[in-house]
């Protein structure tokens, strides 16, 4: 079994991740506003990284949603991915316990509107 042949700017969802979402704003806003402060280090790269790629997914996720191409579940689960990324690089700043994701996924759906993705 071979590797899926994507065409070029395809990915995961099918969407060019170049298109910034509000997911990949926020995320970046985030790691700039860590990085100010002077609370990140070169080794918190690749937890960067999946942070930004869990962004991504939501962004994506919430596109399809849109079109009808993904269920709500769908996006629930990215956004709970990136949620736990979050998490991950706040402990890595020294701003969180590394078991805060849930209590971090707990916040974000108790704001409903600000997760709204309905069609």
């Amino acid at each position: 079994m071979s590797a899926p042949d994507y065409p070029q700017g395809q990915f995961l969802f099918g969407t060019d991740r170049r298109a910034r979402g509000r997911a990949r704003r926020a995320a970046d806003l985030t790691v700039r506003s860590l990085r100010d402060a002077g609370r990140l280090e070169a080794v918190d790269e690749s937890v960067i990284v999946a942070q930004r790629c869990a962004a991504d997914n939501v962004d994506a996720a919430e596109r399809m949603l849109r079109s009808g191409d993904v269920s709500p579940y769908v996006v629930a689960g990215a956004i709970r991915t990136w949620a736990n990324m979050t998490g991950a690089l706040l402990a890595r700043a020294g701003l969180v316990e590394a078991d805060d994701g849930d209590e971090l996924w707990r916040e974000l759906t108790a704001t409903g509107s600000e997760l709204d993705v309905a069609p």
